[in-house]
């Protein structure tokens, strides 16, 4: 899972994280699974994948059920039978109508669940399998509305289907034989004892039901403590799975059937039910309380799981952006930074001889004033008009230069400059 969530490989990560639900479920740990699943489910928002969808749904469908909460459990498969029928998976499909039904007989809807039994039966290219299956749960939602006769019916379909392997046939005959309990008759099969043994080290729902067929199969002896013996384990392992509704189930149905046996003192076995259904309020509240924490839990996965993910996809971007900007500006920069050097290299050569030819001229006109200036302290006046013209030449010439060199260095320059020369210039000036 680390692997994939580093690989930012959508698919594979909600495959993962269904995987992880699957083996949960498998060792027990509902509400491991659950929480599995759920994250599952929120990652399938972000791609394309109904298959694996409709699957999730229906595991988690599964999950509920066994925890009895059966409406939930029939809106998950509600969801499922949808995708499932945009894909046209038949296989799955008469999964779903089964796992529906079974929701539907556990809160005593029999119509509800009758019609999507019957769903199955009517597929085609059904296996004898799943045909002999769907017969007993149409047994079973019967036999809880108290229509033994029809529930028989039923089984005896069931039992007479091929290809079932040992374990499915023991289960429908032991039915069988708790109708024929349930209505006072003798048992046709007595499967009791190859029923605990095949199912002792396999799945532990399957040796619960044993468990529970055995002491019914006791209360027919008259056997009543060895009965309660067997219901208990039964109910020690139904609890243990969080399976509360089929524990409420197999009990009443050992007390109805001690009832109608009339030669067994029943406040033992009352009081003891009372006592397993103020237990099994008590259950249900850490049950509700559990997965309140599983919520909580679950929302963290998903917070964890979209910063993983969005944090990869910001670097991803921002690298991406960087290598643009790298491969556009870097020319740019360079001829930027080359240019600028240039620039400023001329301007500090253009400044350096500017000012050195405002030194140059500033110092010739300091020249000449310092020669007109001797001249006038020498002879106290100027005899010879021509000396005073040709210094005053100098000087404007030098001033008119200083002047050219100013105005080539200023930007604010004016294109229709008027330079004074020394031809224009009146002599009192």
């Amino acid at each position: 899972l680390k692997v994939a969530i580093d690989s930012k490989d959508k698919d594979l990560i909600s495959d993962l994280y269904y995987g992880l639900g699957i083996n949960y479920y498998y060792i027990g740990e509902l509400d491991s699974a659950l929480k599995y699943y759920l994250v599952t489910e929120f990652s399938l928002k972000h791609t394309d994948n109904k298959k694996l969808e409709s699957m999730v749904n229906n595991e988690l469908a599964i999950i509920y059920k066994d925890k009895g909460m059966n409406h939930k459990s029939i809106y998950y498969l509600k969801k499922s039978i949808k995708l499932n029928t945009e894909l046209n998976r038949i296989k799955s499909l008469a999964k779903n109508f089964i796992n529906i039904g079974n929701s539907f007989s556990n809160i005593m809807m029999i119509d509800s669940a009758e019609f999507y039994y019957n769903k199955v039966l009517g597929l085609k290219d059904k296996k004898s399998k799943l045909e002999a299956r769907t017969l007993n749960n149409l047994s079973s939602a019967f036999y809880k509305n108290g229509d033994f006769k029809k529930s028989l019916e039923y089984l005896s379909k069931a039992i007479t289907k091929k290809d079932l392997d040992t374990l499915d046939m023991l289960l429908y005959k032991s039915n069988y034989d708790l109708c024929l309990i349930t209505l006072g008759s003798r048992p046709t099969y007595s499967v009791k004892d190859e029923y605990l043994k095949i199912t002792k080290n396999r799945i532990t729902v399957d040796y619960a039901d044993a468990l529970f067929k055995a002491s019914i199969y006791k209360l027919y002896d008259k056997k009543f403590k060895d009965a309660l013996v067997f219901l208990n384990k039964a109910n020690a392992i139904l609890v243990s799975e969080n399976n509360i509704t089929k524990a409420k189930e197999i009990t009443g149905i050992f007390i109805s059937i001690s009832k109608k046996l009339g030669s067994f003192e029943l406040s033992n076995t009352v009081n003891e039910y009372d006592n397993y259904i103020n237990m099994e309020r008590i259950l249900y509240s850490n049950l509700l309380l559990k997965e309140t924490d599983l919520k909580l839990e679950v929302e963290n996965s998903i917070l964890d799981l979209n910063q993983q993910i969005n944090t990869a996809n910001i670097n991803i971007k921002l690298l991406f952006a960087f290598i643009i900007c790298l491969v556009i500006l870097i020319p740019v920069a360079i001829r930027y930074v080359i240019v600028n050097k240039l620039i400023a290299s001329l301007k500090e050569n253009q400044n350096h001889l500017s000012n050195q030819l405002v030194h140059i001229h500033e110092r010739g006109i300091k020249n000449s004033l310092g020669k007109m200036i001797s001249l006038m302290v020498i002879s106290k006046r100027f005899n010879d008009d021509d000396i005073f013209v040709k210094i005053v030449d100098e000087i404007v010439e030098d001033s008119n230069k200083l002047s050219r060199v100013i105005n080539n260095n200023t930007l604010t320059r004016s294109t229709n400059v008027n330079t004074t020369t020394t031809n224009k210039l009146p002599v009192g000036r």
